[in-house]
């Protein structure tokens, strides 16, 4: 199984369209998307692909109790965290799960965040893997480049790679990492 993961679009259609157009280039079987803005999902769904989102921690949608701010997946058998932030936020709902109560009790094998704008990929010392496949709000913002991240899910392993935005056409891979359960 395949899954690309964005986060952090801020409304660029440009770069929204860039993954539109990559993923009718590249066989893709879920897209996730983890917020940021939560209405930038509409044109991935249009365009025929499926979709997972949460939405971003300022959005109208975070504050919809009818729209999960923080979700489980399993992905063929990995247990998968999906959350903006990776920490509690103070707009968070009361129900909302404690992002750092999940990391911490290994409720996942991975803790996929954004919000931060950071790309990386770190394995804690409990062996879950968290990923922030970095932002994709214009080509550069923070100091990091425009990033998004495929994963290649099999029974036993899953292959990250976090791919420069810029760069894609190329598949100039920026960061890629293979865990094994």
């Amino acid at each position: 199984m395949k899954i690309l993961v964005l986060s952090d679009t801020h409304g660029n259609r440009s770069t929204i369209q860039g993954i539109i157009d990559y993923l009718s280039h590249n066989r893709v079987d879920q897209v996730i998307h983890l917020g940021d803005d939560y209405q930038d999902g509409e044109a991935i769904i249009s365009a025929g692909h499926p979709l997972i989102r949460v939405p971003g921690t300022w959005t109208v949608e975070y504050k919809n109790t009818l729209i999960e701010n923080r979700r489980f997946e399993i992905f063929n058998g990995w247990r998968f965290f999906l959350t903006h932030t990776p920490k509690a936020h103070f707009n968070d709902l009361p129900d909302d799960v404690d992002p750092q109560r999940v990391l911490q009790e290994k409720q996942c094998d991975f803790f996929c965040h954004g919000h931060t704008h950071h790309p990386e990929i770190v394995t804690e010392n409990n062996g879950v893997v968290r990923l922030n496949p970095g932002h994709l709000k214009r080509s550069e913002d923070r100091g990091h480049r425009a990033s998004f991240a495929i994963l290649d899910l099999f029974a036993e392993s899953v292959t990250v790679t976090i791919l420069d935005y810029g760069s894609v056409v190329k598949c100039l891979i920026f960061t890629i990492f293979t865990f094994v359960m």
